[in-house]
């Protein structure tokens, strides 16, 4: 087809949508969203909010309109003559194999991995890199439609269970279900939860996260800043669990367990900023909860992050006292009264993130706006980098372990889709790896970048 033959098909094919979409306009009538008459002082500032009533998402005056939203956009589209080739394109080009970055527990690999059209990431296992994968939990079993969010996969330190969430819609509030790995057979729901839970290292139990209870006479679905960290105990009903803390405004919580599961680390975020809590569960083989939390850092406010355990030393992530990000270490033996100490101090490169990975500190550093990864020991030795495959982006999350010599991590870039990379001991030299097939070897293209410096 010549250039002027192209040109008038894509003219009378805009032209042709171009009358219906003026059809469709002049028969068009918007659903009404009423106005309220509400009004916030905030310090002698009157702010309107007349559109407040559409935050209580369950109400049936919101859903009326949502609904009727929803009716007048599917009428709108239906008309479109090229929305049916769209749909078909769309389709094909998200119809391929997307692999998460893995993590181990209990002595596998799991990983997330949508094959293809699936609405959700199915969770696989295996027992080694280059295993025959195995399907952990499949959330199409659980919800053909998707229309329940299936997600943060957690399995317990001794490899016996496996928790999921479960949220209608994906609501932030839904439930925490427990099965038992290998049979399937379900233990325990906890109901109001947020987020993945963070196992004991005896199995025998888990943190979660969840807003307090709705006050009498407040709406279940009406916006609770405050939130609490608990301990649920399985076979013991829901009532019986422990509140461990509540933080008034706190915005997010998650707990990282130890390495060695004597001692839970706690964050709790709020907007940028971060604080690091520390409980001590006694011994590994049975978690006590007599210990009271105790803040680490103070009172000091900044984005703390932890990255990993080796014996009692916690290593973080911090920009406290360093824009750019830093690295820094704390003896958890000391409690409260730990002073933390810098293992990696702040460069001109932006610092990503970070993790522990067997006998070094695995850091990604941003330079000139593309991804490099450091090596150091762990008393702050530069070691080396991580040969990358080229000029890109490394994802979320670095996943590593002091007990496990490896490095997991995904790359993508210009010339490659998002890939799942394995750097094993020592090795400079990463492979890419799919968790559940042998390795292969990286492509041959290669691209270049020029840094220019703006003159104003």
């Amino acid at each position: 087809m010549s250039a002027a033959r192209a040109l008038s098909s894509w003219i009378a094919l805009l032209t042709l949508v171009a009358g219906v979409e003026n059809a469709a306009a002049q028969a068009r009538v918007y659903p009404a969203a009423r106005a309220d008459s509400v009004v916030d002082d905030y310090h002698g500032t009157k702010v309107e909010d007349p559109f407040r009533w559409l935050e209580a998402s369950e109400s049936p005056r919101t859903t009326e309109w949502v609904q009727a939203e929803g009716r007048l956009t599917v009428g709108v589209l239906s008309h479109l003559p090229a929305r049916d080739a769209i749909r078909r394109r769309l389709s094909d080009l998200r119809n391929y194999r997307r692999t998460a970055v893995p993590w181990r527990e209990a002595g596998r690999l799991f990983f997330e991995e949508t094959p293809g059209p699936e609405p959700q990431p199915v969770l696989f296992t295996t027992d080694a890199p280059g295993g025959t994968p195995q399907v952990a939990l499949d959330p199409q079993a659980l919800s053909p439609d998707g229309s329940n969010a299936i997600h943060d996969f957690a399995v317990s330190p001794d490899g016996r269970w496996l928790s999921y969430s479960s949220s209608p819609g994906g609501a932030d509030i839904g439930e925490t279900h427990v099965r038992e790995r290998n049979s399937g057979r379900e233990r325990d729901v906890v109901r109001g939860s947020w987020s993945s839970v963070c196992w004991t290292a005896d199995g025998g139990g888990f943190f979660y996260m969840r807003p307090p209870p709705a006050a009498p006479g407040q709406a279940a679905s009406a916006a609770r800043i405050a939130k609490q960290l608990l301990y649920h105990r399985l076979g013991e009903p829901q009532e019986r669990d422990r509140l461990i803390h509540e933080w008034e405004d706190a915005r997010w919580l998650y707990e990282m367990l130890s390495d060695d599961g004597r001692r839970a680390i706690v964050v709790a975020e709020r907007g940028s900023e971060s604080r690091m809590y520390l409980l001590d569960l006694g011994r590994a083989e049975k978690a006590e909860l007599s210990d009271s939390l105790v803040s680490l850092l103070g009172d000091v406010t900044a984005r703390h992050t932890p990255m990993g355990t080796v014996g009692d030393t916690l290593y973080a992530f911090t920009d406290l006292d360093a824009p750019r990000g830093r690295v820094i270490a704390l003896d958890l033996r000391q409690g409260s009264g730990a002073r933390p100490w810098t293992v990696v101090p702040e460069t001109t490169d932006v610092l990503q993130g970070a993790t522990v990975a067997g006998d070094r500190l695995a850091i990604h550093y941003l330079h000139d706006v593309r991804s490099r990864l450091a090596l150091v020991t762990l008393d702050g030795r530069p070691d080396g980098e991580v040969a990358l495959p080229g000029i890109g982006a490394v994802g979320w999350a670095l996943n590593g372990r002091h007990s496990a010599l490896e490095l997991w991590y995904s790359f993508t870039s210009f010339l490659s889709p998002e890939t799942v990379y394995r750097r094993r001991g020592r090795c400079s030299t990463p492979r890419r790896t799919e968790p559940g097939s042998r390795c292969s070897s990286r492509p041959a293209r290669a691209c270049d970048w020029t840094l220019r410096t703006p003159r104003s």
